[in-house]
């Protein structure tokens, strides 16, 4: 078939290499980081969508595998919380149960690059789903509606940043 310039090669490996990276390198080229941040956009929709179905199912049904094999217990970790709060990424090393780990989902929120991503993440309901799942305290639901704002607001927002 036909095959791909070198350039764009490198494009891609590169895009794929630094999909799940914490943050990403600075010293990025324009093209690079554009379609770096567009894998990564895609990639949380797609681990939000099949989270969200996981939790549709019957309890007996559910995989652990999708909530990490995490303990299914009452209470969350607060410094998820914060992080939400500070409108940050929580870090997967936070996270010591199931609620902890949608918390870190929430929080992945603040990562989006594009509008379309928020506008897809809110025609899908993806924050109300996950914060179904999480205990009903005002303290998460002060973070939720925090979340959610935050949503709404870069939905709208025309300008992209790079």
């Amino acid at each position: 078939g036909e095959h791909i310039m070198e350039r764009e090669q490198r494009t891609i490996l590169n895009a794929v290499t630094l999909h799940n990276v914490l943050a990403l390198p600075g010293h990025l080229d324009e093209e690079v980081r554009f379609f770096t941040r567009l894998v990564r956009d895609a990639d949380k929709l797609d681990i939000w969508r099949v989270f969200i179905e996981h939790y549709r199912l019957p309890a007996a049904e559910r995989s652990g595998v999708i909530a990490l094999d995490l303990p299914d217990t009452p209470g969350y970790s607060p410094q998820l919380l914060d992080c939400l709060d500070r409108g940050e990424m929580a870090r997967l090393e936070m996270v010591r149960s199931q609620n902890d780990f949608t918390l870190l989902q929430l929080s992945w929120t603040y990562d989006l690059n594009f509008p379309a991503s928020f506008r897809i993440l809110s025609e899908r309901e993806t924050i109300d789903a996950l914060a179904g799942t999480l205990p009903r305290d005002g303290k998460v639901l002060r973070a939720v509606e925090r979340v959610k704002e935050f949503v709404e607001r870069k939905r709208r927002d025309p300008y992209v940043s790079t």
